[in-house]
């Protein structure tokens, strides 16, 4: 059992991560009536919103997919460049920005008064 403190790591780890997710689940059902939830999912501004993060969800995974991964092997793989720190500080700046600023970002992409309309939904 070389490995025994590893595992009761993870196994903590998936716990709370699980209570993570489930808990705000299970706070929402226990406080709001059912007939008032089932009412809330029927609305269209519901299944808008739901459209909208399900669409900005795929093509941003596919962006990533896309244009990330040549990327990310391109700098593991070639070590000696120019400018590869000016590379790095760009793949690092957004997991450094607050989750604020990039829903602001979407926001003004995605959101009603877009510059673009051909994203908006309404």
């Amino acid at each position: 059992m070389k490995h025994q403190g590893f595992n009761i790591a993870v196994l903590i780890l998936s716990g709370v991560t699980v209570a993570y997710i489930i808990y705000p689940l299970i706070t929402i059902l226990s406080f709001a009536e059912p007939t008032k939830i089932l009412d809330s999912l029927s609305r269209p501004q519901v299944w808008n919103a739901f459209i909208i993060s399900l669409v900005s969800a795929t093509i941003s995974t596919s962006v990533l997919a896309l244009f990330g991964i040549p990327f990310a092997y391109f700098l593991a793989r070639y070590t000696n460049f120019p400018s590869k720190f000016v590379f790095r500080v760009i793949v690092i700046i957004p997991l450094v920005l607050p989750p604020l600023v990039s829903g602001a970002l979407l926001l003004g992409v995605f959101g009603p008064n877009s510059p673009s309309k051909i994203f908006s939904w309404s």
